[in-house]
């Protein structure tokens, strides 16, 4: 039979708990006790020295460094925006703070001429590599730009110059030269050409920092003005035709007129109105005479050694004629032997290639440029290589 016997528990205030009892109790409270230090302690590790062993601690001044560097990119996107706003202000006030500048300066050049027609060549050319300093004024017109590195402007260049020999070539080797071709020499052949040009022309240009100052290249191209005066030979010998083949004086007179006429020499329009009065009369007595005196005074002949001669052969009674003439009438019978070049030429083309580094007050400049151009079925290339320093003068 089942047993339905109830075990009761003392209740009453003033009795004690069995031993057993108050055992569990107390081992239940330690455990709590524990349990907490062992939290505690752990709250207080992971503060101190980090998550995990070896890793930093957690630094609050991470959120304040990330802000201050949030704000230095900023600072710094907003100074260089500023900078490249004063920068292209700066610039613009620049380019319309003037409307010409003058550059005047001093330049060293070496110029030569080429001179090619009529079956022959002749080359004009300085002796000495570069010329002696000579003053320069460059004018500019404002820089209008394209890009930001590219722009156009006006460039009023002028030059003068003055050769005084030719450049031809001779079968004679040069010794200095292990060479068995032809040998260009340079050499005082009584003739001399001077004048000067003067271009206007556009020029494209291209800008290294954006600006006015440093680096800079250009190349314009466009009309220009050309005077020249002077004399020249032919390499091709047949110039001096006239003197050596002509078997009397009348003839001689003759064949120095057409071949005068043939190269060139006279222009009734716009030439010499001397020089072509005094061809006119050359066959009349003391025409010669007056032709040579004429040319020596305008400094266009000097006395070589071929020239020298040319004179003592046209004085003696040399074969195949007996010409017999006196020193002044060879001087004039030699100067129009070379082709007399006296004329002026507008719109003539030119181009002018540069490179240059600014300064706020000084521009130096290295150039190449010169005229191109026909006339009196001869071909006229001038080359001029320049250096130069120039101050810039706004206005």
């Amino acid at each position: 039979m089942q047993s339905n016997t109830v075990y009761h528990v003392a209740t009453d205030p003033h009795s004690r708990p069995s031993p057993m009892l108050a055992f569990l109790m107390s081992l239940s409270v330690r455990s709590t006790l524990a349990g907490g230090m062992v939290v505690l302690i752990g709250l207080l590790s992971f503060v101190s020295i980090g998550p995990l062993q070896g890793e930093p601690a957690f630094d609050p001044t991470l959120i304040e460094n990330a802000e201050r560097t949030e704000r230095e990119k900023r600072e710094d996107e907003e100074r260089k925006a500023r900078e490249a706003a004063e920068k292209e202000a700066a610039r613009k006030k620049a380019e319309k703070d003037y409307w010409i500048s003058l550059n005047p300066g001093f330049l060293v050049s070496n110029a030569n001429v080429s001179i090619k027609g009529k079956g022959g060549t002749a080359e004009m050319v300085s002796k000495k590599s570069f010329t002696a300093p000579d003053w320069m004024l460059d004018i500019k017109s404002p820089n209008y730009k394209l890009s930001e590195h590219f722009g156009v402007h006006m460039l009023l260049h002028t030059r003068r110059f003055d050769l005084k020999y030719q450049r031809y070539e001779t079968d004679a080797p040069d010794v200095s030269e292990d060479s068995s071709g032809p040998t260009k020499v340079e050499e005082d052949l009584g003739t001399r050409l001077r004048g000067y040009y003067t271009l206007t022309v556009p020029v494209l240009y291209y800008d290294a920092d954006g600006t006015e100052l440093g680096l800079r290249v250009g190349l314009g191209y466009g009309p220009s003005f050309v005077q020249m005066q002077g004399s020249a030979a032919l390499d091709n010998g047949l110039s001096n035709a006239p003197i050596i083949l002509s078997p009397d004086r009348a003839t001689m007179v003759q064949n120095l007129q057409i071949s005068a006429l043939a190269l060139g020499s006279i222009n009734f329009a716009e030439g010499d109105p001397v020089f072509s009065g005094l061809l006119l009369g050359l066959n009349q007595p003391g025409g010669l005479e007056r032709m040579g005196v004429y040319m020596a005074a305008r400094g266009d002949l000097g006395l070589d050694l071929t020239t020298a001669f040319l004179i003592q052969y046209l004085s003696s009674d040399q074969p195949p004629g007996d010409l017999k003439l006196t020193p002044l009438e060879a001087l004039g019978a030699v100067s129009l032997s070379n082709i007399n070049i006296n004329f002026e030429e507008s719109y003539a083309p030119a181009f002018f290639l540069y490179g240059e580094y600014a300064w706020e007050y000084l521009t130096l400049r290295v150039a190449l440029g010169g005229p191109r151009f026909k006339r009196n079925g001869f071909k006229y290339s001038m080359t001029n290589v320049i250096f130069s320093a120039s101050v810039p003068i706004n206005i």
